[in-house]
C-alpha cells in the first residue's frame, strides 16, 4: 500500500510499499478504474515519487470522482505495468478540507430541516470597475429585490458606486485590498456563498461584467429557480461575449442600453459557468469550472460577457489590473498580467484583437453572431 505524505514548498511524497526495480522514463498515474491521472513527478528513487501540486487536487478530484479505492500505477516508458499499490491517505492529511460549519450535529432521528426563504441572492465582486456597477445593478434587478444583491468591494480607490448602491438598495460589503490571489478569491467567494445559502434558496455568483440572460426573460427565470425542486448548479447553455467593432461602432456610452450600440456576440465556451447555484460549490480558480458532480446546463440561460464593450475601456482596465500586486501564490502558479507603458500603442493592439475575434473567431468556440432580436433593449 503506497502513503502519500505533504511535503514543504507545494511538494508532496509517494511511498512506495513495494521497490521500484528502475527510474528511468516512468509514467506514473493515480488511477481510479480504468481512469488515470497522470503526476508530472519531480523525482522518483525506488521507493519515493516527489511531485509538486498547489491544491492536493491531483488527488482529491480524482478520490471525488469515482466510488473505487484510489490507486498508484506505474508504467514504464513502453506502457508496461511497474506497479499498481492502493494509496493510503493519513487522517490528518484531510484537516485543510474538512469544513465543520455545515456539519449537523442533530440527532440522526430527526428528519425536520430549517426552511430558508425562498428567494434569489447575487453577489459579485468589484474593485475599480464602477462603470459595470449601474448596468450590473439595473439588469438583476429585474430578477430580484435589490436588497438580495451583495457588492464585495476590494476597497476601491473610486466609491463613487456607494451612492448608486444606496439609491438601488442593494448592500456593500467592504474587504480590504491585499495582494490579488486567484487562490483567496475563490476562497472567500466560496464561504460568502454557503453563508447566503443559510438564508436563501438561491445563490449565483457572477462577476460584475456578466449577464446572465433567459430566453423568456427575468420573471420567467425566477419563476423556473422558485419552483424547482432540484438541488445543484445550473450553467447558461449559451456563452458569449460583446465585443466593439472600432470601425463601425462608436465608442460607448455608459448611460445607453448595450444592444442599443453593440450588434456583435463572439461565443466563449469558458463562459458556461455553474454561476446559479441552490448548494455549496466548489468552484476551480477563476470560476469557469466546478468539482460538484450535481451540474446542469439551462437550454434557454445565457451568458452574456460585456468587458469588450469599449476598446478604450479595455486599455484602462489593462493599465490598472497591470500595476496590481500578485500573490507569491500566483507568481508560483505563473498568472501574470501583462504590462505595458504606452497607452495609444496599446489602445491599436486592442482594437486589432477585437476585430480579429469578430470577423475570424475561433474554431473552437463557433462563428461570430448578430445580436439576436428577441436580446435588443434587454440590458
Amino acid at each position: 500500500m503506497a502513503r502519500l505524505s505533504r511535503l514543504e514548498n507545494r511538494l508532496w511524497s509517494i511511498h512506495l510499499d513495494s521497490a521500484l526495480t528502475q527510474t528511468e522514463g516512468l509514467q506514473v498515474y493515480y488511477r481510479t478504474g480504468d481512469v488515470g491521472f497522470l503526476i508530472p513527478y519531480q523525482s522518483v528513487s525506488t521507493s519515493t515519487i516527489i511531485y509538486a501540486d498547489d491544491l492536493g487536487a491531483s488527488f482529491t478530484v480524482p478520490a471525488a470522482t469515482s466510488t473505487e479505492p484510489l490507486r498508484v500505477a506505474i508504467l514504464d516508458k513502453s506502457g508496461t505495468l511497474l506497479l499498481d499499490e492502493i494509496l493510503y491517505f493519513p487522517s490528518n492529511l484531510f484537516t485543510n478540507y474538512l469544513d465543520l460549519a455545515g456539519a449537523n450535529f442533530n440527532p440522526t432521528w430527526l428528519k425536520t430541516t430549517y426552511k430558508k426563504t425562498s428567494d434569489i441572492a447575487i453577489f459579485t465582486r468589484i474593485y475599480n470597475e464602477f462603470e459595470f456597477v449601474e448596468i450590473f445593478l439595473k439588469h438583476y434587478s429585474q430578477l430580484t429585490d435589490p436588497s438580495n444583491i451583495f457588492l464585495i468591494d476590494h476597497s476601491s480607490d473610486n466609491t463613487s458606486f456607494y451612492r448608486l448602491a444606496e439609491q438601488y438598495g442593494c448592500q456593500v460589503v467592504k474587504i480590504p485590498r491585499g495582494d490579488t490571489d486567484e487562490t483567496n478569491m475563490k476562497t472567500f467567494c466560496e464561504y460568502f456563498q454557503r453563508f447566503l445559502l443559510t438564508k436563501y434558496s438561491h445563490v449565483i455568483y457572477a462577476d460584475i461584467d456578466e449577464l446572465l440572460i433567459h430566453r423568456l426573460g427575468a420573471a420567467h427565470f425566477r419563476k423556473l429557480l422558485l419552483e424547482d425542486e432540484w438541488r445543484g448548479l445550473y450553467m447558461p447553455a449559451h456563452a458569449y461575449e460583446v465585443y466593439h467593432e472600432p470601425n463601425k461602432e462608436a465608442e460607448f456610452d455608459f448611460s445607453k442600453k448595450i444592444t442599443d450600440q453593440r450588434g456583435y456576440l463572439v461565443p466563449n465556451r469558458h463562459f458556461h459557468k455553474p454561476t446559479v447555484t441552490s448548494v455549496s460549490a466548489h468552484w476551480g480558480p477563476g470560476f469557469h469550472e466546478a468539482f460538484n458532480f450535481n451540474k446542469r446546463g439551462m437550454s434557454d440561460l445565457w451568458m452574456i460577457h460585456i468587458n469588450y464593450i469599449s476598446a478604450a475601456y479595455r486599455v484602462r482596465r489593462e493599465l490598472e489590473r497591470g500595476s496590481e500586486q500578485r500573490s507569491p501564490m500566483d507568481a508560483a502558479r505563473g498568472v501574470t498580467v501583462e504590462r505595458f507603458n504606452d497607452a495609444q500603442a496599446q489602445h491599436e493592439k486592442v482594437k486589432a484583437l477585437f476585430l480579429q475575434r469578430i470577423y475570424e473567431g475561433d474554431s473552437r468556440n463557433g462563428p461570430t453572431i448578430n445580436v439576436p432580436d428577441w436580446m435588443v433593449g434587454q440590458f
